[in-house]
């Protein structure tokens, strides 16, 4: 011990000799060190800070830094999690403003991410916003002869293989599955990148980036043909309809979910590598940029981002802190539908259920269940679950990808199937509640929010964090904290209904005479802003906006059984040698009486420990032990707090 402290104070006082690169975070994952800081390593100097642009340093290369503590910057200077935020401009015509903010936002947020030894390629830095359809008409005239014609018009962001014949073959499969799925592809376009800016680690795996662009045919081609005449009257109204914004997706986005779905289906079965082709987005209205840069670069990459055409009503952006897994160009964030700040550690359990249910789907009888409930569109939701699980259609979870990546599929799953936007993120991961009580609000006035939680937790497990969540379908962009509400969310309103979520203030320069309200979302809560209507919503607004539809208490009572407690009756007397057999009998050691059923007993509540546990394995013990003892709880799956 006492050398440990002598080692620490040594590297303490001679810090000047162990720099790391600004706002990198210390971190090695593999076996010794590397040349690569945070997400793979840590870089070692002795001759001043690592790094490429030192004249960006907010101190010189000596040992303190501008911070509240005074320490080694490898100490006082660490961070460990993801930067997310969004700016919203609802009401207002889109602009470039919107975008050159965003990314400016992002640049702010390089310290939350983490960052190779080149000080280039970066964990993963991205930006969810509307599609430059400014651009795309430029580029691909077919895409502009069938606006002005009043088609309606999808776009894909797809990585491929930088092979030729490889992605030649991606296009040729994309193509089928859009046939497929009633449409016919209009075109492509190369997006503009700059790879200069990319380190050694990114410009080794950079896919080609392009984006492909689909209309639908005058009738679905599919198994099932179907009339478009609705989907074409519903597009058409899709900017301007004050209703849609309270259902879920548009007929559109539901066949553009399902023509990318079936697009990985095809992949798979044809044993595509999964780099050869992967959808960073597939909407009508939104588009995903994002990659293993650092925040700053990412309008550097993507030309588009810097140029004065693409315009937008808001922006996700998202700095990515790389935990469970290792960086890769998809995994960079924002998702399809979500900016993830935080990790969930529950993954496995909900990965699993979801293949449990896809694995008794042909037994379970859910219309029967749906119907019980007096959910009208039974049927509806039933042909839904049978495409979920569809082998066709590729896999709904995908054990391969980050657990934000998997929470980021079922949200859009629900969504696409019929829910709202913000209905999905609070089934997903719902509000804490315990003995009939919400976590927090008046019992009377939030009685139908908790009857929605009770219904939903019997049919979709929750995915925990600590999760701050970033959410957006085109029309709706809001934030939602998970129960545990370990991480920051501050929300800042202008006079001008601009609004601004952010990991951390102070990271968009602001007129105060210009605020109207500052707020911070709490353990649980959330806020959408209608980029619509422009309403701002907050959590009690939200919530209760969507436990009005239907009455769930009725849902709860036809589907749910409440056991009443049982009467614990008289006392029951035995000797201490008798209660001693019957206790080694059931497998009762010292410890289970002394800590687990005494504390029980006295406190009325479930025992709890800390996570240590060196008891050995059931499975390897000599002594005889009870079933349960064979199965552990896995805590802190994807970091250990």
């Amino acid at each position: 011990m006492v050398r440990v402290v002598a080692v620490l104070l040594a590297l303490a006082l001679h810090a000047d000799a162990f720099q790391v690169a600004p706002r990198h975070r210390v971190t090695s994952r593999r076996k010794g060190y590397s040349t690569r800081p945070t997400g793979w390593g840590v870089a070692l100097s002795a001759a001043g800070p690592v790094g490429r642009r030192k004249e960006s340093l907010p101190f010189g290369p000596g040992r303190f830094g501008p911070g509240v503590f005074e320490g080694p910057s490898s100490l006082v200077d660490e961070r460990g999690s993801c930067g997310v935020g969004f700016i919203a401009q609802p009401g207002k015509p889109p602009s470039h403003d919107v975008i050159t903010r965003a990314c400016g936002a992002l640049g702010c947020m390089e310290h939350r991410g983490a960052c190779a030894a080149d000080g280039k390629s970066g964990d993963g830095s991205g930006i969810l916003t509307d599609i430059p359809w400014a651009l795309a008409e430029e580029d691909v005239p077919a895409v502009k002869e069938a606006r002005a014609a009043g088609r309606p018009v999808g776009a894909g962001m797809i990585f491929m293989s930088r092979d030729a014949d490889q992605v030649s073959a991606v296009k040729g499969v994309v193509e089928e599955a859009a046939e497929a799925s009633g449409f016919s592809v209009l075109g492509w376009r190369a997006v503009p990148v700059d790879p200069s800016v990319l380190g050694e680690a990114s410009a080794e795996t950079v896919p080609t980036i392009e984006q492909v662009f689909v209309a639908p045919l005058e009738r679905l081609v599919g198994e099932d043909p179907e009339d478009l005449t609705k989907l074409f009257e519903e597009t058409a109204r899709d900017d301007v309809s004050e209703e849609a914004t309270a259902s879920g997706a548009s007929p559109l986005e539901r066949a553009l979910y399902l023509l990318r779905r079936r697009l990985r289906g095809i992949t798979d079965e044809r044993g595509f590598d999964q780099d050869w082709c992967y959808c960073c987005s597939f909407s009508s209205r939104t588009i995903t940029y994002k990659g293993m840069v650092a925040a700053v670069d990412l309008p550097r990459f993507y030309k588009d981002l810097t140029n004065d055409k693409m315009v937008a009503s808001f922006a996700i952006y998202h700095r990515r802190f790389s935990t469970n897994t290792m960086p890769k160009w998809p995994l960079a964030q924002p998702m399809r539908m979500l900016g993830h700040n935080g990790e969930i550690n529950t993954l496995l359990g909900n990965v699993n259920w979801m293949r449990a249910r896809a694995s008794a789907q042909s037994n379970c009888d859910i219309g029967d269940i749906l119907d019980r409930a007096g959910v009208e569109d039974g049927g509806d939701l039933l042909v839904e679950c049978d495409t979920t699980f569809n082998v066709d259609l590729g896999p709904v979870v995908d054990t391969s990808f980050s657990d934000s990546a998997n929470l980021d599929s079922i949200v859009e799953l629900y969504h696409k199937s019929g829910r709202r936007l913000d209905e999905a993120l609070m089934l997903t991961v719902p509000t804490a509640f315990e003995n009939g009580r919400l976590s927090a609000g008046p019992q009377g006035e939030d009685a139908a929010v908790l009857d929605f939680h009770k219904f939903h937790s019997t049919l979709q497990e929750a995915w925990d964090g600590p999760a701050l969540l970033v959410f957006s379908d085109g029309k709706m962009v809001g934030a939602k904290l998970d129960r545990n509400g370990l991480r920051p969310a501050r929300v800042t309103q202008l006079k001008d209904g601009t609004v601004y979520m952010m990991s951390e203030t102070g990271v968009v320069p602001l007129d105060e005479a210009e605020v109207v309200s500052k707020q911070r979302l709490g353990p649980g809560e959330m806020l959408t802003v209608d980029l619509v209507t422009g309403d701002l919503k907050t959590d009690a607004q939200v919530k209760r906006e969507i436990a009005a539809q239907q009455p769930w208490d009725k849902r709860v009572k036809a589907t749910q059984v409440q056991v009443p407690r049982l009467d614990p009756g008289s006392e029951l007397e035995a000797d201490e040698a008798e209660v001693l057999v019957r206790q080694a009998a059931f497998g009762w050691g010292t410890e289970d009486v002394g800590i687990c059923v005494a504390d029980m007993a006295t406190s009325g509540i479930e025992a709890t420990f800390s996570m240590g546990d060196d008891a050995p394995l059931s499975c390897l013990s000599n002594i005889p032990q009870t079933p349960y003892n064979y199965f552990r709880q896995r805590f802190a799956q994807v970091t250990n707090p």
